[in-house]
């Protein structure tokens, strides 16, 4: 409860980093390297899940729109090395070039934005790698040709945590200003929020990026939304609510 913390001075440049290792960590060593004091608490945890590749499954392209996916891969994906990967954003292209992928297509900003690469390069059966919660796109949205396909493979599942740490709680009612990375965990961090004390007219947020921001809403005391989705615009926005 709010009333049980010690009830700080605002403390400068503190940052509230929430998403999952082992971006939380590749975060707050970006934010450390630029003087922010960093609290990291992961809002979940990712478990692998055992998955496998039917040999006669036929596919010429495999797409990727987390990292997660490439963490928990395991060794299935040896047999996947030779085939054009799509995927979303720096991170992920780093960690798929770190796993052993060599042919990768790296697309900014979301999944809608592999499906225009996708679609550009002609791929007709498409191996979508994700975790057990991922967004189904609505294809017909896109310029896909009509009998494009797309294979499903779960690779992990994220475990939820069930409250705010006491940490959290303390750096939040310091001022620190929050880190959101997803819309999945701008809604459960709200969630998570509302279990405590703490009134979000206290709490100032950095979102990654618009549709973000939308997930979150407008109760916050004040929000920064990055110009491009990765961490050093991130921590632009942030450093503009100080």
């Amino acid at each position: 409860m709010l009333r049980e913390w010690q009830l700080n001075n605002r403390v400068q440049d503190k940052l509230l980093i929430l998403r999952p290792e082992p971006g939380a960590t590749a975060t707050a060593k970006r934010a450390e390297k630029v003087g922010w004091q960093v609290i990291k608490t992961p809002l979940a945890t990712a478990i692998s899940i055992p998955w496998s590749i039917n040999e006669s499954l036929s596919f010429d392209a495999v797409m990727v729109t987390s990292a997660q996916a490439i963490y928990h891969g395991g060794s299935e994906l040896d047999k996947l090395k030779d085939y054009p990967l799509y995927v979303v954003g720096k991170a992920t292209e780093a960690a798929a070039r770190q796993a052993g992928f060599q042919h990768i297509v790296t697309a900014e900003g979301n999944g809608a934005s592999v499906l225009c690469c996708l679609e550009r390069d002609k791929r007709m059966r498409i191996l979508r790698l994700c975790g057990e919660i991922y967004k189904d796109y609505d294809y017909k949205n896109f310029s896909l040709k009509e009998n494009t396909q797309f294979f499903i493979k779960i690779l992990y599942r994220m475990q939820n945590i069930a409250s705010l740490p006491i940490e959290a709680c303390q750096a939040l009612v310091e001022n620190a200003i929050v880190l959101l990375h997803s819309s999945r965990f701008a809604e459960q961090f709200r969630l998570l929020l509302a279990k405590t004390d703490i009134n979000p007219d206290r709490v100032q947020i950095a979102v990654i990026s618009p549709a973000v921001a939308e997930q979150i809403g407008k109760e916050w005391r004040a929000m920064a939304i990055a110009e491009y989705p990765d961490d050093t615009s991130l921590l632009k926005a942030a450093a503009s609510l100080k």
